[in-house]
């Protein structure tokens, strides 16, 4: 069963407007629009859910992604192991932008592992050893988390996100304008 979250904070630096983004963290790959919409259930297609969940290669994302504040520099500090390090930067930066973690077996983007590892003095390789230990990652999240503020996804919560989307869903047949709508 996946544990679901939204993500809410400002970002001036980063992300001028309020952020409402949807986060799964799960086994499963599915991202559904789920049918208390209304509506039948609908899959939104490989390639739309991908966009959702990758950053873009380009040099002026990667630098703005990897320009980070002195509260997340603290942050980052924190962690011991170059593998740990690495690892925990890049999931810091997948939550901030796209509002999902990087899952388990998934190479994040090429482009910004090489920004990262460069900007922290280390070999990229490490990304592999990231957290051997499930439990690691975890922690990681945990501390992710309450970082970003994030506030479980509650009964209240998803009704009103519901009823947006189910006004929403009456204007378009294309689900990916829904899990945007969700995530921007």
């Amino acid at each position: 069963m996946p544990f679901v979250f939204i993500l809410q904070y400002i970002c001036a630096a980063r992300k001028p407007l309020f952020c409402l983004a949807l986060i799964t963290v799960a086994q499963t790959n599915v991202f559904t629009i789920e049918e208390s919409l209304h509506a039948t259930q609908t899959t939104i297609v490989q390639l739309e859910r991908e966009e959702l969940k990758s950053i873009p290669g380009d040099e002026s994302t990667l630098i703005r992604l990897t320009s980070f504040t002195q509260k997340e520099k603290d942050l980052i500090d924190k962690r011991r192991g170059d593998a740990n390090k690495l690892g925990f930067v890049l999931q810091l930066c997948y939550l901030d932008y796209t509002g999902a973690i990087i899952e388990v077996g998934v190479m994040p983007n090429a482009n910004l592992v090489t920004m990262v590892a460069k900007n922290l003095k280390m070999d990229v390789s490490k990304w592999h050893d990231y957290s051997e230990r499930p439990t690691t990652r975890w922690e990681h999240f945990k501390e992710l988390y309450e970082f970003f503020d994030l506030t479980p996804f509650t009964t209240v919560l998803r009704e009103r996100v519901t009823e947006y989307l189910t006004e929403l869903a009456t204007r378009t047949d294309k689900g990916i304008k829904l899990a945007r709508a969700m995530v921007i």
